[in-house]
């Protein structure tokens, strides 16, 4: 660090507002404990001029964790780190409140004195952050660790979870959740599913409808089978009824060609074989 006599005086000024973060060397916020992480004020980057433990402790606590278990300074992350001012600089607190401490607008710093902290405590895990307070995640959300995150992560479909959970439970068998739901339902009549499943699989001759959530004849001229997902248009030459498990082929003297909805019968003068898609004269 350069003598502070090379450089301009020092105005101290108490912190009106602040906004500390702490960030991985992807730049992306830490909300963990116990991962160390670069420590930002206002967009830039802060100096060790002053830190201790004490005023580690006074941050970590601004940021929602209970208190600090270290702090380090270095330019670790040169490639992030280069692309910040320093912003923060001299710092000193009269009380264990952040609203007390002062600070630098000036520094005299480099990159290789950034601050990296390592916080602890907040919130444990199934609760978020909401103002001061540790909250239940809501129901269909889940927070894995402790840390300060302001917000739980939905679950997926097939899966749900009570309020204040740590994970969400996979929809047992025959039950479904798909978007929008609140709870794994039971699978419809003619409807089944495994396990984790966000819609059911219905019978043959039946396709799974998400708008009404439950299973529905395939129309006229298709078909499903076992093992298909969706009911599929009858070939050429072929037709079915509603709720058709296969298509039949057309009897002989009959066609059904693209388009038709039925076999007809050939016109006079022409014949044609079982499947026909047209008639020969």
């Amino acid at each position: 660090m350069r003598p502070l006599s090379m450089i301009a005086i020092l105005y101290f000024i108490v912190i009106a507002d602040c906004s500390f973060r702490l960030v991985d060397s992807s730049g992306n916020t830490v909300n963990t404990e116990m991962v160390q992480a670069l420590l930002l004020y206002n967009g830039g980057t802060v100096c060790n001029d002053n830190m201790n433990s004490y005023v580690a402790g006074i941050i970590c606590r601004e940021l929602g964790f209970s208190s600090a278990s270290s702090w380090t300074s270095g330019n670790k992350w040169y490639s992030l780190q280069s692309r910040f001012d320093i912003r923060l600089d001299g710092y000193s607190c009269s009380s264990t409140y952040w609203s007390s401490c002062r600070y630098s607008h000036s520094h005299d710093c480099g990159h290789s004195e950034d601050v990296f902290l390592t916080c602890r405590g907040g919130c444990s895990a199934g609760h978020y952050l909401q103002g001061a307070r540790c909250v239940d995640c809501p129901a269909n959300t889940y927070k894995a660790e402790t840390g300060v995150r302001t917000s739980c992560t939905p679950c997926s479909s097939g899966s749900a979870s009570q309020p204040g959970a740590a994970s969400c439970e996979l929809c047992p068998q025959n039950t479904y959740k798909s978007e929008g739901m609140e709870v794994c339902e039971a699978c419809p009549e003619n409807g089944s599913s495994e396990e984790g499943a966000s819609e059911c699989s219905c019978v043959e001759g039946m396709f799974w409808k998400d708008t009404e959530r439950s299973c529905e004849l395939c129309p006229q001229n298709t078909y499903k089978s076992e093992g298909m997902e969706v009911c599929e248009p009858c070939p050429t030459g072929s037709a079915s009824q509603t709720g058709a498990a296969s298509c039949e082929l057309c009897p002989q003297n009959t066609y059904k060609s693209e388009g038709m909805e039925v076999c007809e019968p050939c016109p006079t003068g022409s014949a044609s074989q079982t499947g026909a898609a047209s008639c020969e004269l």
